[in-house]
């Protein structure tokens, strides 16, 4: 007699395992993923470029503001004079002249703003020019000087409310003391006198550590007549400096003021109310430009349309400041 053959019946908790993906599950898994992920990064990286732009445009404005601020504070200043300050004898206030060119001394040549247009500044008197030499890639910028009585002038000069170095104040742009510099050579920044004399250029080829590697930023300088041979850096990322000068002529209605550049100017320092000025900022780290073949695109001091050669964001800040101490004509007694 034949036994039937039992078949094995799976137990209903063995049923209930899982039995595993196919590879078809498996797939489309895998795929969308994929799919994901690609989204996620492509989400993470579009966040990353615009913080980093967003960051290095910050920088800019920053370096910017301070430009206008350290200039601007110097180019107001420019002819200053104690206002307390008589010759000894008389009630009638003195000038910016009267301190720079002394009667019967050697005349500095010193007057409150001076630029040279594309150029450095010659201080054998008369002050003039000499052109920056043309370099590939570089921008043509200028240099620009500024002066003002910085502490009591002298015997000859009664009742000056300046307070001399000692006391803390009346330094040049870099903090040092025009009185304490060692006598110039010929063609360099005169000193040692009472008046701090500033001057600011685009320092190029200055080397700086930046992500483990050695890049040239150009940076603003200032140097002052109390340590002429010891220029301090005023902000980076300065690539360009361009400044131009309102001129006045004639009095009251009969005043005409013409826009010039610094080569205009001539013989008319003096004669200068207002200045603008201009500078092309760029922006420490490298940047996407998101596809733009040749750089983005920018317009410098000269407006000249141009594109940025190293991926770094670049614009153009214009200021404008007054002159608020006109030294050209000299006070009198009003009754």
């Amino acid at each position: 007699m034949k036994t039937a053959s039992k078949i094995p019946m799976r137990s209903p908790r063995a049923a209930a395992l899982p039995s595993g993906f196919s590879l078809v599950e498996l797939m489309v898994a895998m795929s969308i993923g994929l799919v994901l992920l690609a989204v996620v990064g492509s989400i993470f990286m579009a966040t990353k470029r615009t913080f980093v732009s967003s960051d290095q445009r910050g920088r800019v404005h920053e370096a910017s503001r301070l430009v206008h601020d350290v200039v601007g504070s110097m180019v107001r200043q420019a002819g200053f004079v104690d206002i307390a300050n008589t010759p000894a004898g008389t009630n009638f206030p003195i000038i910016f002249d009267d301190i720079a060119r002394p009667p019967f001394g050697v005349d500095t040549g010193i007057v409150p703003v001076f630029a040279c247009a594309n150029g450095t500044i010659n201080y054998t008197v008369p002050w003039s020019c000499t052109p920056n030499p043309a370099v590939m890639g570089q921008l043509p910028t200028d240099a620009i000087v500024l002066s003002y009585q910085s502490q009591p002038a002298n015997a000859a000069v009664a009742g000056s409310g300046l307070v001399p170095f000692a006391g803390g104040v009346g330094g040049d742009c870099n903090g040092n003391n025009p009185l304490a510099a060692a006598a110039a050579n010929a063609g360099e920044m005169p000193g040692p006198l009472p008046i701090a004399i500033n001057e600011f250029y685009v320092g190029r080829g200055v080397t700086t550590t930046q992500g483990g590697q050695s890049v040239q930023i150009p940076e603003l300088y200032c140097r002052g007549n109390g340590a002429r041979a010891a220029p301090q850096p005023m902000a980076q990322g300065v690539e360009q400096m361009r400044a131009f000068f309102h001129v006045g002529t004639g009095i009251g209605v009969n005043r005409v003021m013409r826009r010039l550049d610094a080569a205009s100017v001539g013989n008319e320092w003096n004669n200068v109310d207002a200045v603008d000025l201009c500078v092309v900022m760029q922006s420490p780290s490298r940047v996407s430009l998101n596809g733009l073949v040749g750089g983005a695109p920018y317009t410098d001091c000269d407006g000249v349309a141009r594109n940025s050669p190293d991926n770094r964001l670049r614009k153009a800040n214009w200021f404008t400041f007054n002159l608020r101490n006109r030294t050209s004509t000299p006070s009198v007694l009003v009754f």
